[in-house]
């Protein structure tokens, strides 16, 4: 049985969470490789404050940076994080 590993953004809590799918990957180690070049990147960015509470130009040259591997990236008050889900190919 084939299967696919995708790569899933998630922002936010309860019925402010949100998630969107950043890519499939073929195993489930290239999609972990991935979810650490995202944390590596965001981490470069100071967690203290996020979301709107980051200064303007802050905000937007993480936006710019993070959007080169996660198109849909967004943040809010809680940070970005990312994980995997593993499903069976159906193709």
């Amino acid at each position: 049985m084939d299967t696919v590993h995708l790569v899933v953004g998630a922002t936010g809590e309860w019925s402010d969470r949100g998630e969107w799918m950043v890519g499939a990957f073929s195993t489930a180690e290239a999609a972990q490789a991935y979810i650490e070049r995202l944390r590596n990147l965001y981490q470069q960015f100071p967690q203290e404050l996020c979301g709107y509470e980051r200064p303007d130009k802050e905000r937007e040259q993480l936006e710019k940076i993070m959007t080169v591997l996660d198109p849909n990236f967004s943040e809010d008050y809680t940070g970005t994080y990312w994980y995997y889900d593993t499903v069976e190919w159906k193709g």
